[in-house]
Parts: structure tokens; C-alpha cells; sequence
């Protein structure tokens, strides 16, 4: 989601910089959208995965303490 929101954010921005200044022109590539996108899954699934596999080899009580 967090990708997405901001892909959707980057391209708000952009556009309202070209309303404002109209002599910048609107360019954004898809594949950087693309490539912005997959990165951001990766990292969410980096450090999502990484507590949950140290905490499944703790014993469970003390995975809830912290």
C-alpha cells in the first residue's frame, strides 16, 4: 500500500508543479513507477519477514515479552 500511495502522491505533486509553473513540463516514466513499486515490496517484505522468522524461534512467551 505504501508504494502505491506513494506513486499516487509523486504523481499528484508533479502535477500540481506543472499547474503552478506551467513552463515545467509533466513527465513521469513507468518504469520507474515500476521500479519505485517492486523495491517497496521487497523492503515490506524484508522487514516484515525478518521479525516474524526471529520471533517463530523464540519460545512464544518470550516472543510477547519483547
Amino acid at each position: 500500500m505504501g508504494g502505491i500511495l506513494g506513486i499516487g502522491l509523486g504523481i499528484a505533486i508533479s502535477l500540481a508543479i506543472e499547474y503552478v509553473a506551467t513552463e515545467l513540463p509533466y513527465s513521469i516514466k513507468f518504469s520507474a513507477c515500476l521500479i519505485s513499486f517492486v523495491f517497496s515490496v521487497f523492503v515490506g517484505i524484508f522487514f516484515g519477514l525478518s521479525p516474524a522468522m526471529k520471533a517463530s524461534k523464540l519460545d512464544p512467551v518470550e516472543a510477547l515479552a519483547g
